[in-house]
Order: C-alpha cells, then sequence, then structure tokens
C-alpha cells in the first residue's frame, strides 16, 4: 500500500511575530483524490480560526493554495452557558441540522459536562452567551486570545434540556443574529 506524506504548515499572526508550527503525518494515497482535496483540507483546518496554511502534497508535488483563499463554507456558532446541560446543548441540537451552520456548546464551570477552551474560542466564528456571567468569564480567563464576536442570549436558567419555552426562546433570540451574520458579507454558505 502506498503512503503519502503530507507537511501542514500553520502561520499565526501573533502581533509583530508569527510562529510557524509543522507537523508531519502519513496518510494512504487514495485518501486524495483530485476531487476531495479541497474537503479533506477543509477538515484538516476546520478547528483553527484566522490562520494562513499551506499544504504540501509531496507524493504528488501539489501545492494547494493557502487558507485564505478557500471560501469559508459554514458559518461556526459556539454556544455557551453555565454547565453545558440544559440551555447550551439545546441549542446546539436545535441548530446541529441547520446545512448552514457548524455548531458546538460548552460551559464555563470548572464541572460543565463539557468545559469551554480557548481551541472552541478559536474555532467558533460567533459565540452565542446564555447571560452576562458567561461572557465577563469569557472576556476576562480569555484576555490573550483573539475573541470572535460575542452575544449575550440574556437566556435564564429555569428550564431543562429541550424543553418547549426552552426552544422558543433559543429560537426567537437566536434566528435573527443568524440570519443578520450570514447576510452581513460574510462568505458563509
Amino acid at each position: 500500500m502506498s503512503l503519502l506524506l503530507l507537511e501542514i504548515g500553520w502561520i499565526f499572526d501573533l502581533g509583530a511575530s508569527f510562529v510557524n508550527l509543522f507537523f508531519p503525518a502519513a496518510f494512504r494515497s487514495d485518501y486524495f483524490r483530485p476531487t476531495s482535496v479541497y474537503g479533506r483540507w477543509r477538515d484538516l483546518m476546520s478547528d483553527w480560526r484566522s490562520s494562513r496554511a499551506i499544504l504540501l502534497l509531496t507524493h504528488h508535488s501539489t501545492l494547494v493554495p493557502s487558507m485564505e483563499h478557500l471560501p469559508k463554507s459554514k458559518l461556526r456558532v459556539l454556544f455557551v452557558c453555565a454547565m453545558n446541560q440544559w440551555r447550551s446543548p439545546t441549542a446546539e441540537h436545535l441548530y446541529r441540522s441547520d446545512s448552514r451552520l457548524e455548531v458546538r456548546s460548552a460551559g464555563i464551570r470548572k464541572d460543565a459536562k463539557k468545559r469551554l477552551s480557548e481551541t472552541d474560542l478559536l474555532w467558533a466564528d460567533v459565540v452565542f452567551v446564555m447571560g452576562r456571567e458567561q461572557k465577563s468569564f469569557i472576556v476576562t480567563q480569555f484576555r490573550g486570545v483573539d475573541l470572535p464576536p460575542i452575544e449575550n442570549l440574556e437566556i435564564t436558567d429555569e428550564f431543562q434540556y429541550m424543553d418547549p419555552r426552552l426552544q422558543e426562546a433559543l429560537r426567537l433570540a437566536i434566528d435573527p443574529e443568524i440570519a443578520l451574520l450570514l447576510s452581513g458579507g460574510e462568505n458563509f454558505a
């Protein structure tokens, strides 16, 4: 079975300096077909927001353009509440099947089901928090991170997971924001 070496270089803008990271990996050569290189490239790079990357397929000496030239396919939305137990997982569930979006959810407390990380924030194009507490936490705890826009939905913590009233409140708060973001000139599908 023939192997294809893949070298990926990420260049992050850190103010006046740049950091180069190189991660070699080996993949089967049939993993990359002419029609799927872009899809595989997008999948590999989906967790790196605001990055420029170069993909070098050494087996075929093919250079794929940097990420700046590739269209962004979906709006990446992160929902954040305190425990990632009721509100943010409900929002994630409601918007999971929306073909225009990629969604995740997280919580800010130490015992949250899925705790918010820097990786989540770097991945997101927009963050929807359920209250002021979450927005303050993010701004304070991730001070050195290039944060995406953070929108406060002001959804109180009085509902269970998938409660119909919670679903309605989330839709009323999120739908107009999503429509505005998708029509705002960004290159989202």
